[in-house]
């Protein structure tokens, strides 16, 4: 077999579409949103989505240009606009469509909630073999979490006051950076992660990040989430931006409990404040999902530095396992005050001993 010409063959589908073949259109759609030869680009897919939405041959377009403004990956993120996308490939008894219909109206992304609704499209959904519909019929409440404008951290400042970390109600973005060497030390705080549209909060964690040494220009050190997911990372330091280099982790969510997901550091963009000798870090995450290869949702940090000298009391000891849910393997990462001699018991779910191993001192 000869050596594949990717870039000749993004060539010849855009002349087989130019001279009007539907299926062209389709395959250089995928090329652009799954990066298949091609950098991608949601911008490109979309505008070869819109060529197709009229075309009786591919029906799928309808349910593809509504997923895109659900998210708003190449387009402005539009809940309506999506919805009136779903609503015209459902008539085509498309799974999908009646799927996020159903999000739509369980979430009230773009219609007015209604669980009725919601109830009738997972239905119709799961008719046709959709097995997300399903976890979805399980659920009792929607995605959205109800939450304080502001949340109290377990922290003090320089005077041994409670500090509060301020949690926007709406996805903030963070323009411009402004960290450099001094960064260095542990964090503590949260991280939030909002709808598609920002405008809801719909997760919330307790996150610990450690900056431990810069070297060459890059910065090193350990994202603790929730205490049970665990990851070192190596970013790049620059004016714009940390962009993370091979760093990833495997957790669930809402819409993937049983199997963990891996998902892939990109960059995040930070801001650090100092107010009264106390250090604040706030900004944006962005995550890509491995399995679907696209960008995650909004996701905001707000963190306080946290004073190991003027504030001892607050050192605990910690024991992390990672990655959570496992398979196969598993780390086990702790930490103590105090010198003790250590023995690791691993149980199973049902309460049977598997293993134990003692460490020593």
């Amino acid at each position: 077999m000869g050596k594949q010409d990717e870039t000749g063959s993004i060539e010849w589908f855009e002349q087989a579409a130019f001279a009007g073949y539907a299926r062209a259109y389709f395959n250089l759609f995928q090329i652009y949103a799954k990066a298949l030869g091609a950098e991608q680009n949601f911008e490109n897919a979309v505008n070869y989505l819109d060529s197709l939405q009229n075309t009786a041959h591919f029906p799928m377009a309808l349910m593809l240009l509504g997923y895109y403004h659900y998210k708003g990956f190449g387009v402005e993120q539009n809940y309506q606009t999506a919805v009136n996308y779903f609503i015209k490939s459902a008539e085509y008894n498309n799974a999908d469509a009646f799927y996020f219909l159903g999000l739509c109206y369980r979430n009230g992304y773009g219609v007015e909630q209604n669980e009725d609704e919601a109830h009738y499209y997972f239905t119709r959904a799961v008719h046709f073999g959709h097995y997300l519909s399903l976890d979805e019929l399980d659920e009792e409440t929607n995605e959205i979490i109800i939450e304080p404008k502001s949340i109290a951290m377990n922290c003090l400042n320089s005077n041994g006051e409670s500090e509060i970390l301020q949690i926007p109600r709406e996805y903030r973005k963070i323009e411009k950076q402004n960290l450099n060497e001094d960064i260095l030390g542990e964090y503590r705080g949260f991280i939030v992660m909002y709808d598609y549209s920002g405008r809801n909060i719909v997760k919330k964690s307790n996150l610990k990040i450690l900056f431990e040494n810069t070297q060459d220009g890059k910065i090193f050190g350990k994202w603790i989430e929730n205490d049970t997911l665990f990851t070192n990372f190596e970013a790049l330091l620059t004016d714009n931006a940390l962009q993370f280099i091979d760093t990833e982790y495997c957790r669930t969510d809402r819409y993937s409990k049983n199997i963990a997901k891996k998902w892939k550091f990109d960059k995040a963009i930070l801001e650090k404040t100092d107010i009264d000798s106390v250090s604040y870090i706030t900004g944006n995450i962005r995550q890509y999902d491995m399995k679907l290869k696209e960008p995650g949702k909004p996701l905001y940090i707000s963190l306080q530095k946290r004073s190991f000298i003027q504030n001892t009391e607050l050192i605990k000891d910690f024991f992390i396992a990672y990655p959570n849910p496992f398979d196969g393997e598993i780390n086990i990462l702790f930490s103590l005050e105090n010198d003790q001699n250590v023995t690791i018991y691993v149980y199973g779910i049902n309460g049977m001993l598997f293993d134990h191993q003692n460490l020593g001192v």
